[in-house]
């Protein structure tokens, strides 16, 4: 028997799936990533980092960047156009006039060079606040991608921190079962030992202790792998030491949703989104309109060039250009019908988006009412099926029942305290997503990226 149980001892070490050297290598990290006295990264500030320092916040940054350097091209500001055009000309043959005295007689020289700078700028067209209202909305949809990038960057941190701490109730878990099957196999041992006790039991109890340390083993490295994907979405080396905080699932919903539901219409991306490309539709009908409107603009002309009989080597003109379109093919109306349809579109498809996130908002609550009462119920259940493996365990010393029943109340016990593991966890991931479907971002999401101002939409109005 000694040697089965020897046998058996080196059977749980090696029974993990996950090859021994992985295995090693992240006991290493996990010793590193937990030194005593360093102090705890938050959730909070782990999305700071994630969001002034990580890979992905940079890329969105020089996305932002480049998008309102193209959106730049488009502000209504007079901007002059000054070109250079440089000639040389080989021609023959020569044409002169016989004029008299030092004046050039050539009117067609064999060689001939000519340099143009031209001038051109637009002075006054109809539909300018409409271009600055714009203007103003396409920059305004830059900002708006670059904060849902930045509101994603976020979410993934907070998932990555939920995963963590699912890693991490798994571990606890498996202690608790590793605990219990330890107990039992010393409980079988004891009695073995003292006559009342079956050989058999007692090998299943060793089976049992080896089934739960391999676990153990594999939940322990589901929390180091949680670690280094923490570790790779803060841009920071992906076996750093790191000691993240773990997360509390104590909180409660509030009673109603009805102010997260006005917080979220104020603030989720796809509502501001549709809000804005309203206010530049409506620009943009106001500039369609403009079109048939008269438009006044500047010219300018300077010239040197070979001289001849009939021009002078200097040479410079300007003037005024009023240009009143008559008659377009129908362009203009076209384009307003288009322009006034597409306002339409999304005065539609902003009520359509403001329902949405209110459904979005209510089924994230009733999901987090639902998750607190499964939580309830899943603890409740830890301590009926707890109490039940202790009478198994105190009927089995006295011989009244066999360890097969035992097992199974270790069975029943570890199921329970797996579903609390998961109500635990699905109560932090819900809590998280109600205040994620609120569209309020942390605080430097609001620094880097706030809501824009100018979402005077009159959507109201619209309905």
């Amino acid at each position: 028997m000694p040697l089965r149980k020897g046998s058996n001892v080196m059977m749980c070490r090696w029974l993990p799936r996950l090859g021994t050297s992985l295995l090693l290598i992240s006991i290493a990290v996990a010793g590193a990533c937990l030194q005593p006295g360093e102090p705890p990264v938050m959730l909070p500030e782990a999305i700071a980092a994630s969001l002034t320092s990580a890979p992905a916040s940079r890329a969105a940054k020089a996305a932002y960047e480049a998008a309102l350097a193209g959106i730049e091209q488009d502000r209504p500001i007079a901007r002059p156009i000054v070109s250079a055009l440089a000639s040389g000309t080989l021609q023959g043959p020569g044409v002169t006039l016989p004029l008299a005295g030092s004046v050039p007689n050539s009117v067609l020289p064999p060689q001939a060079g000519r340099l143009d700078i031209l001038f051109e700028m637009p002075l006054f067209r109809f539909g300018g606040v409409a271009a600055q209202q714009r203007y103003s909305a396409l920059r305004s949809q830059a900002l708006l991608e670059y904060r849902k990038s930045l509101l994603d960057i976020s979410s993934g941190i907070q998932r990555l921190f939920v995963d963590l701490e699912q890693a991490r109730q798994g571990v606890r878990t498996a202690e608790s079962g590793v605990e219990a099957a330890r107990r039992f196999r010393s409980l079988t041992d004891a009695l073995v030992a003292s006559g009342s006790g079956k050989p058999a039991d007692l090998d299943q109890a060793t089976a049992q202790v080896a089934d739960a340390e391999a676990g153990l083993s594999k939940a322990r490295y589901g929390v180091l792998l949680a670690n280094m994907a923490l570790n790779q979405a803060l841009g920071r080396p992906i076996q750093s030491a790191a000691n993240y905080a773990p997360l509390s699932s104590d909180a409660a919903p509030p009673v109603s949703a009805n102010a997260a539901i006005l917080s979220a219409r104020s603030q989720r991306v796809e509502v501001l989104t549709i809000k804005i490309n309203l206010a530049a539709a409506r620009a943009g009908a106001a500039l369609a309109k403009s079109q048939g409107q008269p438009s006044v603009s500047a010219r300018g002309q300077l010239t040197e060039q070979t001289p001849t009989a009939l021009l002078h080597e200097h040479y410079a003109a300007a003037s005024i250009e009023i240009k009143i379109p008559i008659l377009d093919a129908g362009k203009t109306r076209s384009d307003v019908k288009e322009a006034e349809a597409r306002v339409r579109q999304l005065e539609a498809l902003l009520i359509q988006a403001e329902t949405g996130v209110d459904l979005d908002v209510g089924r994230a609550w009733l999901n987090w009412k639902q998750s607190v009462e499964n939580q309830k119920a899943a603890n409740a259940s830890v301590i009926a099926a707890e109490t039940a493996l202790t009478v198994a365990e105190t009927a089995f010393r006295v011989g009244r029942i066999s360890g097969t029943e035992v097992f199974a109340a270790q069975r029943d016990a570890r199921a329970a305290r797996e579903r609390r593991a998961a109500a635990a966890t699905s109560a932090i991931a819900a809590s998280l997503e109600f205040a994620t479907v609120q569209g309020e971002g942390h605080p430097i999401v609001n620094k880097l990226a706030g809501i824009p101002t100018n979402l005077n939409t009159g959507s109201n109005r619209a309905r």
